[in-house]
């Protein structure tokens, strides 16, 4: 199995995005509401990827959903989850503080 870490996936990622950061909309409510939609389709994405077993390009969506929306503690779990099941305990417990972090906010 190909050991990525999370440094190293946001580096690709911001490669295949032309380093633009992910930066949406120009309104502060619009560009919220578009992340929000962006997160929830990468979310989605990073399921649908991790139920057929591609379990590095599932993290890499997993990690745009949380890019995109990083208050949602669902996606910290979910990234957990995949990162835990590929043996990358320590990324998985940051990922799931994260989580709780924010649920406790």
């Amino acid at each position: 199995m190909t050991r990525l870490t999370v440094a190293a996936a946001d580096r690709a990622l911001d490669g295949k995005r032309g380093g633009s950061g992910g930066t949406v909309g120009s309104g502060e409510e619009d560009s919220d509401e578009t992340a929000e939609r962006e997160a929830q389709q990468w979310s989605a994405r990073a399921s649908s990827l991790e139920r057929d077993g591609r379990v590095v390009e599932a993290l890499e969506a997993y990690l745009q959903a949380v890019r995109f929306d990083p208050h949602d503690p669902l996606n910290h779990v979910r990234l957990g989850l995949v990162l835990r099941g590929a043996g990358r305990d320590e990324e998985a417990n940051r990922a799931f503080q994260a989580a709780l972090d924010l649920g406790s906010a």
